[in-house]
């Protein structure tokens, strides 16, 4: 539709800076969307009454439109006007210029729930490499285990060792003294027969 353009004139645009001038053309479309969003048949249905005079019809949605439009113009340039709006987009400008980010990224936002917002942003990576730790333990307990068990086996192969060569040297000691005393009275015996 172009009843706004008919309707209304255009506004003598005072020196804004460039970020003012693209907020008010996309304001202004928005506006006049807004403006026409709603079509002479649906406003014709909204009054009733007047639904056998679409002429006036037609006239209070022109007129009705052309206001809607004019005030919120109005509204807009009571906030263009102020400075803080022109010095916040100089700021929006500075920061947008300054982001790591492309500006079809979409950034990090905080996921509304208290205990996922809580969790660091690495809980992903944390939780996949403690998994590849418990592995390794896991892995390093089971090696451990296994030489536990061959300390063990060879702790009690040395002990049977040691019980048996101490049972060897003890009756080897025994029977080296009783070989001795044999060897002792063997001799004596000899003599004997010798002087016999």
């Amino acid at each position: 539709m172009d009843v706004l353009e008919e309707t209304t004139d255009p506004k003598p645009v005072t020196h804004q800076s460039d970020n003012a001038l693209v907020f008010r053309a996309t304001i202004t479309s928005i506006m006049k969307n807004i403006c026409e969003s709603v079509s002479e048949e649906e406003f014709s249905k909204c009054l009733t009454y007047l639904s056998s005079k679409p002429a006036i019809v037609g006239k209070l949605h022109k007129i009705l439109m052309k206001d809607m439009y004019e005030s919120m113009e109005t509204e807009l340039e009571e906030i263009l006007s102020d400075l803080n709006l022109a010095s916040g987009l100089g700021k929006l400008k500075e920061l947008t210029a300054e982001t790591t980010r492309r500006p079809d990224e979409i950034a990090w936002r905080p996921p509304g729930n208290v205990k996922e917002h809580l969790r660091t942003l690495d809980a992903m990576k944390i939780i996949a490499e403690s998994k590849k730790l418990e592995e390794i333990l896991s892995n390093l307990e089971a090696e451990n285990t296994l030489l536990r068990e061959r300390v063990k086996e060879k702790r009690s192969l040395a002990h049977k060792v040691e019980d048996r060569v101490t049972r060897a040297f003890k009756s080897g000691s025994l029977s080296l003294s009783h070989m001795e005393k044999t060897s002792e009275s063997m001799q004596n015996y000899l003599k004997i027969l010798g002087n016999d």
